[in-house]
């Protein structure tokens, strides 16, 4: 066991004991999972665990105006688990709507597909840790109650490769199993899996023909899918924004647009209309900006750390301002996202 500060480094075995004699007094209904996506495991090798949250605390206190570290728990690729001034007694900052009654986790590391590989002691600490949480407030293993915050906000958080994948029948087929294993030989049971139905199959989906090239979405938010079924959701949108199809799928009983980025989005008119580029641009006099690379950041603020989720070749966005930030420029989406307006990575339509 190690201190820095306000906070205290230990290992499995440490973090069980020290959890069963924290007394909390309030009412804990969910826990939660996330990446940190920075730092990263790179980030692991220059800093150690404890110097590398007392910057995070930093980073939350002093830049977002936290009052402490947003997370309760921070683990890492050696196994270790760090813990300290986010009194469990106070609710975390983590999911925002969605942090009454919240334990956060924060796993240090960047989840998504084709970035960090996440190391097998990492894996076992994140799920002693959850299941650990699971036993010490009696909590079953469900998606209300041990939840990703990507199925509450536009990220991917915590990784499109976290334990297999971040929807809720990933977590349902990949993650839940391992906790359950964990959470029963904590109980001293036999583990026996949850009667949780599997994931449902995919919705048989067959191309349709269609002259759509350009949507617009006309709701205020709209779920983004990852492949062609209703329950693979990937990221919201919002209204304004403007993307490209490449085809039209019936999928079930409805339809969806394959998107240039190769997302997917449902083809219902309440939620989405035809356009074309140019009438949009002359008739509304709305500023467009198209993506012009493969993959481009968004950020959440007017501050080129503040990132906030991957935006993709193809897609068109609503202009409403235009600011020096630093050394460059940023364009302000509908949104409410900022993305650069670099014409290395964008371009105005006219």
């Amino acid at each position: 066991m190690k201190r820095s500060g306000n906070f205290i480094e230990m290992d499995r075995k440490e973090f069980f004991e020290w959890l069963i004699n924290e007394k909390v007094t309030r009412k804990i209904t969910h826990t939660q999972e996330h990446h940190t996506y920075q730092p990263d495991y790179d980030d692991c090798g220059r800093y150690s665990n404890l110097q590398l949250v007392l910057n995070m605390s930093n980073y939350h206190r002093n830049t977002r105006g936290w009052s402490a570290i947003a997370q309760h728990i921070t683990t890492f690729k050696d196994g270790k688990i760090v813990v300290g001034e986010r009194s469990f007694n106070s609710n975390p900052a983590g999911i925002a709507g969605h942090n009454s009654g919240g334990i956060c986790m924060e796993h240090v590391g960047y989840f998504d597909k084709g970035k960090d590989s996440m190391t097998e002691e990492h894996k076992k600490t994140i799920a002693f840790v959850t299941a650990a949480l699971h036993f010490k407030f009696n909590l079953p293993v469900n998606t209300q109650t041990c939840v990703y915050h990507t199925w509450f906000a536009s990220k991917t958080c915590p990784g499109t490769n976290f334990f297999g994948g971040n929807t809720k029948a990933d977590a349902i087929k990949y993650f839940y199993p391992v906790v359950e294993k964990e959470l029963a030989a904590m109980k001293g049971v036999s583990y026996k899996p949850t009667s949780a139905p599997a994931p449902k199959p995919a919705p048989t989906s067959s191309k349709v023909n269609s002259s759509v090239t350009h949507i617009e979405v006309i709701t205020a938010s709209l779920w983004t899918y990852n492949s062609p079924d209703w329950d693979d959701k990937a990221i919201v949108v919002n209204d304004g924004e403007v993307f490209t199809v490449t085809e039209k799928i019936k999928v079930g009983g409805g339809y969806m647009y394959k998107l240039k980025s190769g997302l997917y989005i449902t083809a219902n008119e309440k939620y989405v209309k035809p356009t074309t580029l140019k009438k949009q641009s002359v008739e509304k006099k709305k500023e467009l900006v198209e993506v012009t690379v493969n993959s481009l950041w968004t950020y959440a603020s007017k501050d080129w750390d503040d990132k906030e989720l991957i935006v993709h070749k193809g897609e068109v966005f609503t202009i409403v301002g235009t600011y020096k930030v630093g050394g460059g420029t940023m364009y302000k989406l509908k949104s409410g996202l900022y993305i650069t307006a670099n014409t290395k990575y964008v371009r105005k339509l006219k």
